[in-house]
């Protein structure tokens, strides 16, 4: 959303160190820039999951057999 914020002329303008209003180094900058997405992969890997769990809860759904547990239809 904020993307601007993480262009180095934003950077410059919004940070500074608070006593001696020193601009941000540029080696923290490309730590920050280099950490930004870590481990985005893994979100999308999450969400992926959520979505096959809600395909596989509507797929194996049967009206017919109502509130009964699947897992107990065996008589077990």
């Amino acid at each position: 959303m904020e993307n601007w914020c993480w262009e180095p002329e934003a950077l410059a303008f919004i940070s500074g160190h608070y006593e001696t209003g020193e601009p941000l180094p540029q080696e923290l900058l490309e730590k920050m820039l280099a950490a930004k997405n870590y481990q985005a992969a893994m979100f999308i890997l999450r969400q992926l999951e959520f979505g096959l769990f809600d395909f596989r809860l509507h797929a194996e759904f049967s009206p017919a057999a109502g509130r009964e547990n699947p897992r107990n239809a065996g008589g077990n």
